[in-house]
């Protein structure tokens, strides 16, 4: 249900097409197949609360289904379950300025829940704050600078603090756990 609910969303953006190139029928029919994706999801959410992917699922597909208010709610049920990074950079997409969101909500959801996500060491609101403009990609004005400024901050800080160490310059290889 989950691998159907998420071939749905990406067989229904393929099918809208990129903004210059969308037509109304288009559209509608890519809201039908995002409507179905989501009730797949649910479905699989239902039998398994504790499935990740079918919530994942969710949280894309009630943003272009038509449902955005169940977004803040399906957030809090999984991240109260099994908090992860990638559920909430997810619901990043959200309140990203691209979807009509404010760096505020970018802001109030990454002090609620960057500091339940244990997987990453130091995940803090203000990484989050940060992961949140690249992931949901609003990588544009004062977001830009804010999250440069956040990570000079950081770097200089760290190069001041007894016990810091600065990341060695190597090639990173991110496994599954690092970055869910």
């Amino acid at each position: 249900m989950v691998a159907r609910g998420f071939h749905l969303y990406a067989y229904g953006w393929d099918l809208r097409g990129g903004q210059s190139t969308v037509f109304p029928a288009a559209r509608a029919a890519a809201q039908d197949l995002h409507a179905q994706g989501l009730n797949l999801t649910q479905q699989a959410a239902a039998a398994d609360p504790d499935l990740i992917p079918a919530s994942d699922g969710m949280l894309r597909l009630l943003q272009t289904a038509g449902a955005q208010d169940m977004v803040p709610v399906e957030l809090e049920r999984i991240m109260i379950r099994h908090p992860n990074r990638g559920s909430l950079m997810r619901a990043m997409l959200f309140v990203s300025p691209q979807w009509g969101g404010k760096p505020d909500q970018v802001n109030l959801l990454c002090d609620r829940y960057a500091p339940m996500v244990h997987t990453i060491p130091a995940y803090t609101p203000q990484i989050c704050a940060i992961d949140a403009v690249y992931f949901a990609n609003f990588w544009d004005g004062p977001q830009r600078t804010a999250a440069q400024t956040a990570l000079a901050r950081r770097i200089t800080r760290c190069s001041t603090m007894p016990g810091c160490r600065k990341p060695p310059r190597t090639t990173v290889t991110l496994s599954p756990a690092s970055i869910c």
